[in-house]
């Protein structure tokens, strides 16, 4: 028998039962934990309960849990996805939200394609499958990942400076990290961290840099050459907080100015809703991502007036 303490209710039990009996007794009725907190270390509910710990159980409503959640997720759909497509280069690409968007290499997915992926989805949930969580050494890692052709996370572990490393496995399926590629990293040839650090061991991170930046540049006066033909006279930026839309709405104005135009630039900062009207997040704090956050009104009308020719 060892001695534990629930929620500060100290208990004695059976040293063989996991976390995940225990929370049946002593979890929030009609709730389901997902992850238990040990002081401050966050465990999976498989594991096993050890003489003297405090531990508390994490649901959905926990944000730590939501990343969890999100992450366990995005491993069975690239595990759904290699079960309909064994040899198919399925990568996250990127996230909006709480939406998550993947690419299966570069191939458009139509609804039939969609279904399939779905139901294999749906078949690993149903399954049960419980995700193992293994620890090698660097060497016997490597040579699992060359197995299964993930020779791009093999590259990462180079400059990672760990002696062990931990896969994860779905039944055969085996993951380490979950990478996302753009179009421009595939011509470069860096679509992985792997191949990232490489350039910057080898110190060609610089002109790296530079080549990314001319074509971006590049792209910005395609924009612009498209706007003027297009003969409008509005352009939307959109994107979250800290992406980079006042720098790129100033070079693309640049790129206007070059080309006779006299652009003006508008930010939605100027139409966020009073605060006592702005709405919040589930933590209680001001959510400023959000459509909600502006006044649309406002900003509808004052962009009417400018095209009507009024101040």
């Amino acid at each position: 028998m060892i001695k534990i303490k629930v929620n500060g209710k100290d208990l004695e039990i059976d040293e063989r039962i996991s976390y995940y009996e225990l929370s049946k007794t002593f979890g929030s009725e009609g709730k389901t934990p997902f992850l238990v907190k040990i002081n401050r270390d966050v465990k999976e509910l498989r594991r096993k309960a050890k003489d003297g710990e405090d531990l508390e159980f994490l649901y959905y409503d926990s944000n730590i849990v939501k990343l969890a959640y999100a992450r366990t997720a995005i491993l069975i759909m690239l595990k759904a996805i290699h079960d309909v497509y064994p040899d198919a280069d399925a990568a996250l690409k990127f996230k909006v939200q709480n939406s998550y968007y993947f690419e299966i290499n570069g191939m458009k997915i139509d609804e039939q394609i969609a279904k399939l992926i779905i139901d294999a989805y749906d078949k690993v949930v149903k399954s049960e499958t419980i995700i193992n969580k293994l620890e090698y050494s660097k060497s016997d890692a490597s040579k699992i990942l060359e197995e299964n052709q993930m020779d791009d996370v093999k590259q990462l572990f180079k400059y990672i400076y760990k002696h062990t490393i931990k896969l994860r496995y779905i039944g055969d399926y085996v993951r380490y990290t979950l990478n996302a590629s753009t179009n421009w990293a595939r011509k470069l040839k860096i679509n992985t961290v792997g191949v990232l650090n490489s350039h910057i061991a080898d110190d060609t991170f610089d002109d790296l840099v530079i080549m990314t930046e001319s074509y971006q540049d590049k792209q910005i006066g395609n924009i612009a050459e498209e706007f003027i033909k297009s003969k409008k006279k509005l352009i939307f930026v959109a994107g979250p907080s800290s992406s980079g839309k006042t720098s790129f709405s100033n070079r693309l104005a640049f790129h206007l100015r070059a080309m006779d135009l006299k652009p003006h630039l508008i930010s939605c900062d100027n139409f966020f809703k009073e605060r006592v009207d702005n709405p919040k997040d589930e933590n209680g704090e001001y959510d400023f991502d959000i459509i909600e956050a502006v006044d649309t009104t406002l900003l509808n009308s004052t962009l009417q007036k400018l095209l009507n020719g009024e101040e």
